[in-house]
């Protein structure tokens, strides 16, 4: 495997043998040549999968009107129970029977699924016409439909149901996830610094870019020139990614540094410099906090409404 070969060399074949040795140095744990083969398996193989979600992705006004539907039906359905004669309503309790004690002497498929006991019962004149819970329920999902409607419009910044699907064909999919080659370029920078630690470069042509096509030939079987299309996400990922563990690495050093502080196991610095430094310390590690946030729309360039 091509790929494999691109994150090598190896020092352990398997990772029995890896579990036994000392990390490099960069590394988090001790990489066997085993271990790397089946990440780049499953990023082959989840890259399949999310490309197949890519393509059958629903567009908005699919969703719209499935929704629509559910709010319309739900409510059209409790509406009718609530309608019901008491003869259908007597029907629908016995299970056709007409006799009352019928589903205590009978098994019937499916009426305790069903929620029989929760269908309208035939009123006596002395009690009270209280809606049934299926009618309640109903009543209830045709509600929650609705608000869902409504907090998937505002989510997609769509301003009319008129309007869903204008400005083309929108991928849900793509718009919540990420399409399939942007997440493949993302989670392959991971496996490749795992076992290259800061080696990739969001150079074209470049040894991280030639990982990448080789994972994506392995995964489709097709022509890695023609049809990978990875290099556009190349070079942001590449750098969002590396400032991102960058920016993770300094806020370990600095909670060590702090906790060194707060424990008092550096006797060299006098009380005002030790509250001072806790002050410095706690600013970059606010300004870290702040850059990270904003950071997390780079990474992740379809996690944000784009209305």
């Amino acid at each position: 495997m091509s790929a494999l070969k691109r994150l090598g060399p190896f020092k352990y074949r398997l990772c029995s043998e890896a579990d036994l040795g000392i990390p490099e140095k960069g590394q988090r744990f001790v990489i066997s040549q085993q271990l790397a083969g089946e990440r780049v398996i499953m990023l082959s193989r989840q890259f399949n999968e999310r490309a197949l979600l890519d393509l059958n992705a629903p567009r908005p006004g699919l969703v719209v009107a499935n929704l629509t539907r559910i709010e319309t039906l739900a409510g059209k359905l409790s509406r009718h129970l609530a309608s019901l004669d008491d003869i259908s309503r007597h029907v629908l309790q016995t299970a056709g029977s007409r006799i009352n004690l019928f589903s205590s002497i009978v098994e019937i498929p499916f009426m305790k699924q069903a929620d029989a006991g929760g269908l309208p019962h035939v009123l006596s004149e002395n009690e009270p016409d209280e809606p049934a819970p299926w009618v309640n329920r109903l009543q209830a999902l045709s509600q929650y439909a609705n608000w869902s409607l409504n907090m998937f419009l505002k989510r997609e910044g769509i301003e009319s149901i008129d309007a869903v699907d204008k400005g083309g064909n929108r991928n849900l999919y793509k718009s919540l996830y990420g399409s399939a080659r942007w997440w493949l370029v993302h989670e392959g920078w991971h496996l490749y610094d795992l076992c290259r630690p800061d080696e990739a470069t969001g150079t074209e042509g470049g040894p991280f870019h030639l990982f990448l096509m080789d994972v994506f030939e392995f995964a489709t079987g097709e022509e890695q020139e023609k049809h990978s299309k990875l290099a556009q996400w190349l070079k942001s990922v590449v750098k969002y990614n590396r400032r991102n563990k960058e920016i993770i690495r300094r806020e370990l050093e600095l909670d060590s540094e702090m906790d060194e502080l707060l424990r008092g196991r550096n006797q060299d610095i006098t009380a005002d410099a030790k509250q001072n430094r806790l002050t410095e310390i706690a600013s970059e590690l606010k300004e870290l906090a702040i850059e990270s946030h904003k950071l997390f729309g780079k990474l992740h360039p379809y996690s944000y409404p784009s209305g």
